[in-house]
């Protein structure tokens, strides 16, 4: 496929545009220039497949792209922080702890960066529900405690699960379900990594029941709309206290 470069900025279009005297992306066909007017971009072949996410949003995220890549140069020094401790934004709270999540909805530094960052920091017993990042793989860093994580494999049709100690990491690879669970009677801290500055996330129960009741219950066995709606009433918020065998060893609800 053809991208359009600038040499000027580094500013790439996607696959089928190309740069106008102006600095926008626009259809090909028309000549690509630099910022003072000549004709400075160069083609350059890949092979990659273009991402099933950006073909999905179009030019409307392309074009959010564009805006704050230029904005990035009068960013101020701190606006490449992101303090994960005081942050008021990118926070899930449950009862089993808290995630805090930073990509480029609420740090604006990452964008066109491809990458973002979670960390979770999970009480005794808690769990990350089992959820899934539609856009990216995931590593995960153990910084404090010990975790059973697994993911079901789609490919192989298995599930994968295995114990994590402090500064292990696990390979979660893109769209699967997967969870880590804090084995511990102590707090445990780990650090997701993501390939994409906008990973996405679903957790699996969440998204599950909130389909039309009458799908849920034909999926579960006919199962009534009432006892549908009953169940929902239990969904916890994620992270959320873990399985029975470890609340009952660290004496927890």
């Amino acid at each position: 496929m053809i991208m359009c470069i600038n040499i000027a900025t580094g500013l790439t279009c996607a696959p089928g545009y190309c740069l106008s005297k102006h600095g926008d992306c626009v259809q090909d066909g028309e000549d690509c220039f630099d910022y003072d007017g000549t004709t400075t971009a160069s083609t350059t072949k890949t092979d990659e497949e273009p991402d099933v996410f950006d073909e999905f949003v179009g030019d409307k995220r392309r074009g959010a792209h564009r805006s704050v890549r230029r904005a990035q140069p009068t960013l101020n020094p701190k606006d490449y922080i992101f303090d994960f401790l005081n942050s008021k934004t990118g926070r899930a709270n449950g009862t089993g702890g808290q995630a805090v999540a930073a990509t480029s909805q609420n740090f604006p530094a990452l964008m066109s960066n491809g990458m973002a960052m979670t960390v979770g920091y999970i009480g005794p017993c808690g769990i990350n529900l089992p959820h899934t990042h539609p856009r990216a793989t995931e590593m995960n860093l153990i910084l404090e405690g010990q975790f059973q994580s697994g993911f079901y494999d789609f490919n192989t049709k298995s599930f994968v699960m295995n114990v994590v100690k402090k500064h292990m990491v696990s390979l979660f690879p893109r769209g699967v379900i997967h969870f880590e669970q804090n084995l511990g009677c102590q707090p445990a801290t780990f650090v997701a990594v993501f390939n994409s500055d906008v990973p996405g996330v679903l957790t699996i129960a969440d998204g599950f029941f909130g389909l039309p009741a009458e799908i849920i219950g034909a999926s579960l066995g006919d199962l009534k709309i009432q006892s549908v709606d009953d169940l929902r009433k239990y969904l916890p918020k994620n992270p959320a206290l873990g399985i029975e065998s470890c609340r009952r060893r660290c004496r927890l609800p």
